[in-house]
Formats: structure tokens, C-alpha cells, sequence
């Protein structure tokens, strides 16, 4: 399918929040499972990233000493990718990209599910550069080599590849692949393995919803929710479902159930073990609770959650953690608009 933009303002925004987090994949569990690499990732956990990009290039360059291009290598460059990526440097994580993808498909081969996890990755560094043509041939490659493969590689691709052609008005398509990749995962009698699904079902449902099928939406969200909740065990992934189910019926108009499911996720949050050593994890469902009485035009409830999504996140930040310091601006984003509308300057002042 040729790469090609219907408008010079591709709508980026609706990419991230669908499947940037999960299409840098494929490395992160052997990763975590080297022990001497271990300070890398508490480093970058701690949002020590300059401290994490010492450690990987010393990593880097034990791993060069060696006679032949090695797994470990490949791994290193991967992982030292995304946090340029997250640092802002596109360029040097498009060039590590293609480095690594070069090693992998000497090592492995063209066809490999490791080279499609590493156009894929590529597909995506060139998006956050800028360079969508080159993101657009890059994810459409991925896509070909991930289909030769079984496992949820495949999946992955299909949801990246969708969400560019959404966000460059293909909807048209993104559609067939979504329809296709849906029915893969409804077919599937253990769907706990496919925790991709969940997404590219939101994806479709999203298309429906812009045809003006919104029931027929809400049914493919809702299907999705069921199972998930139901059968997977990964609370992330059932948090990720009961978000999609409320998004569905806040676009559907259906405020109260919208309500009564993002209070599920919190619910499901706050029962995680870890919760009482890190309660901001319910801080972007309180978000989403403030949004949601906003629109109803509830605005003290608005405002209280609002407050308390704000409270959580700058009570994780401090030297520690200072990507929490740096995320404090989407919070306070809406309570400040909220403040501005009804022109409370003096409200607005100090959180500014």
C-alpha cells in the first residue's frame, strides 16, 4: 500500500495515547533478566535518564569488544534508542535504529520477528522526527515481516500502522486491518495472551464511532471489556479495558456509566499490592473523572477531581523521581482552564 498523507496536519495526538508505549517492544524482559543491567533500568525508572544513558553507552561499549555482533548488542542499542527518543534526540534514536536493525537482520534474518519489531520501533522514532513518509514505508514493512510470524508481533504492527493511517485521515485503511486483526483476537480461545487486542478493538470502535455506528462501537468495546476483565490476568490490561469501555460511553453520552467504570479501574487500582507504595497510579483515572464532570457541567466535582489527580502526582515527585516533576503540567493543565472559564484568577495564580 503506497505511503501517502490526504493532509499536511497529521493528527499525532491520537497516535501516542493508543500504542506508542507498547511498539517499543520485544527486548524489555530479557533486559530486566541481566542482572549486571539492572541499574540501567532503576536509573531510568527513577527518571535518572542522563544517569541511564552513561550506564547503557559503558554497557555499549563492553558489548563492541566483542569479536561478532551479538544479541546483547542489539539489545543495548534498542533500549539506548527509546531513551533518546524520550529525551527528545529523534535523530539519534532513528540512527540507532537502523544500526540495530542491521545487526538483527544479519543475525536473524530479513524475515524475523525481530526485524519486524525493529522496523517497527524505526516506524515509530521517525513519527516522533517528524519524517512520516519514512515512519509510513517503515511500519508498512514491519507489518509484511510480522505477518510471516506468529505471535503477537503481528498485532503490534497492525495497531502501530492503523493509528498512522487514522491519524493521516485513512481510515478507510486502517479498517480492513483493524476488522481483520479483531476477528484474529475474537477467534482466540485463550485471549489473556493477546493483551494487544484491547486496543485495536478501541481503534475500530473509534472508526464506527466517526461513521456515525456508534452502538456498533460501544458493542465492540464493551465485548472487549467482558473478556478482559473476565479472563486476563494482567490488571494493567483490565485497566486498560474499563478505561476504553468509559471513554466509549462518555463519546456515547452515557455519563453515568462512564462514571461508574472509571471508578472501576480506580477500584482495581487501588487493590494492586504496590498501590500503597505508588497511589499516583490513580491519578490520570481521577483525570478522567474531572474531564467527564466537566462536560456534564458539574464543575465542584470537576474541580475536587481535578484536585486530587493534582495532589497524587506532585506527592510521587521530588529529586528521586523528577519525571513525575515533569508530568505535573498535564494536571494542571485542566484544573487551570477549569479556573479560567469561570474567572477565578485568584485560584489560577498559585498552581500556576
Amino acid at each position: 500500500m503506497a505511503c501517502r498523507s490526504r493532509s499536511s496536519k497529521p493528527l499525532v495526538f491520537l497516535l501516542v495515547p493508543l500504542f506508542f508505549a507498547a511498539s517499543v517492544y520485544g527486548q524489555s524482559t530479557a533486559f530486566s533478566q541481566d542482572p549486571t543491567l539492572r541499574p540501567i533500568l532503576k536509573a531510568e525508572k527513577e527518571g535518572r535518564l542522563v544517569d541511564a544513558e552513561k550506564l547503557l553507552q559503558a554497557a555499549i561499549q563492553d558489548a563492541e569488544t566483542q569479536p561478532a555482533a551479538s544479541p546483547r548488542l542489539s539489545m543495548l542499542l534498542n533500549h539506548l534508542a527509546r531513551i533518546d527518543n524520550r529525551m527528545g534526540r529523534y535523530a539519534d534514536a532513528v540512527a540507532l535504529a537502523k544500526r540495530f536493525l542491521d545487526m538483527d537482520d544479519r543475525l536473524y534474518g530479513a524475515e524475523s520477528p525481530e526485524v519486524a519489531r525493529d522496523l517497527n520501533n524505526l516506524g515509530m522514532y521517525y513519527q516522533a522526527a517528524g519524517e512520516e513518509a519514512a515512519a509510513c514505508q517503515a511500519l508498512e514493512r514491519a507489518l509484511a515481516v510480522a505477518r510471516k510470524n506468529p505471535g503477537d508481533g503481528w498485532l503490534h504492527a497492525t495497531g502501530n500502522l492503523s493509528a498512522y493511517y487514522i491519524t493521516h485521515h485513512r481510515a478507510a485503511d486502517a479498517k480492513p486491518l483493524l476488522t481483520e486483526a479483531v476477528e484474529f483476537c475474537d477467534a482466540q480461545p485463550e485471549p489473556r495472551a493477546y493483551v494487544a487486542c484491547t486496543g485495536l478493538r478501541t481503534q475500530l470502535a473509534n472508526i464506527y464511532r466517526g461513521e456515525g455506528h456508534s452502538g456498533y462501537g460501544e458493542e465492540i468495546v464493551s465485548r472487549d471489556a467482558e473478556q478482559t476483565v473476565g479472563v486476563l490476568q494482567d490488571p494493567f490490561a483490565q485497566v486498560r479495558a474499563l478505561d476504553a469501555l468509559a471513554r466509549q460511553y462518555e463519546q456515547d453520552e452515557s455519563y453515568d456509566l462512564a462514571e461508574t467504570t472509571y471508578r472501576q479501574a480506580i477500584a482495581l487500582i487501588e487493590k494492586m499490592p504496590w498501590f500503597k507504595d505508588d497511589p499516583t497510579a490513580t491519578a490520570p483515572e481521577f483525570l478522567n473523572l474531572g474531564r467527564l464532570f466537566e462536560k456534564e457541567g458539574l464543575n465542584v466535582q470537576a474541580e475536587d477531581a481535578y484536585k486530587r489527580a493534582l495532589d497524587l502526582e506532585e506527592a510521587s515527585a521530588g529529586p528521586g523521581r523528577p519525571g513525575h516533576a515533569e508530568s505535573l503540567h498535564a494536571f494542571v493543565v485542566p484544573l487551570a482552564a477549569l479556573y479560567r472559564t469561570q474567572g477565578r484568577v485568584s485560584d489560577l495564580e498559585p498552581i500556576l
